[in-house]
């Protein structure tokens, strides 16, 4: 008969006989949750670099789009730390870890919300409001009648 302690492990987040042994056995997990934010987190630290390539042009739309760049990757990196230390650390009933996981990850999800509330500002920063003066206005030749207007 095979010893099930050495049955191979199916699954790196769930090893009961990593619970409550701290933050070095965090890390794994940690780890795998960062792989799985990869795209997201290039995403953010490419857009912090373009926007600081790009800054003199729109210094304050730069300003908002680095904000909410960085409220997102911050929130990215400090949601998968907070979710592999509780997973590790969990103790007391299921339904009480499935709930404190909930609350964690809805925090995070407003964070990353207002993240990206901070983008989108940063989409109509500066720009000219309707009505407002463009660049230059393209006014009808003189002496030809102007087609809207019925003359």
């Amino acid at each position: 008969m095979r010893d099930a302690s050495r049955a191979p492990r199916a699954c790196i987040l769930f090893d009961p006989t990593r619970y409550n042994q701290g933050m070095q056995s965090s890390l794994p997990i940690f780890l795998s949750q960062l792989i799985g934010l990869a795209p997201h987190l290039i995403v953010y630290i490419g857009g912090i670099v373009l926007v600081a390539v790009w800054w003199r042009r729109a210094p304050s739309a730069a300003m908002l789009a680095v904000i909410g760049l960085g409220i997102m990757l911050l929130s990215s990196v400090v949601g998968a730390m907070a979710t592999s230390y509780l997973i590790n650390n969990r103790t007391g009933a299921t339904g009480s870890f499935a709930q404190t996981m909930s609350l964690v990850s809805f925090a995070f999800s407003v964070l990353r919300a207002i993240g990206v509330g901070f983008l989108v500002a940063a989409v109509f920063a500066g720009r000219a409001r309707i009505g407002e003066g463009r660049a230059f206005e393209v006014q009808p030749a003189s002496g030809t009648p102007d087609r809207w207007s019925g003359a």
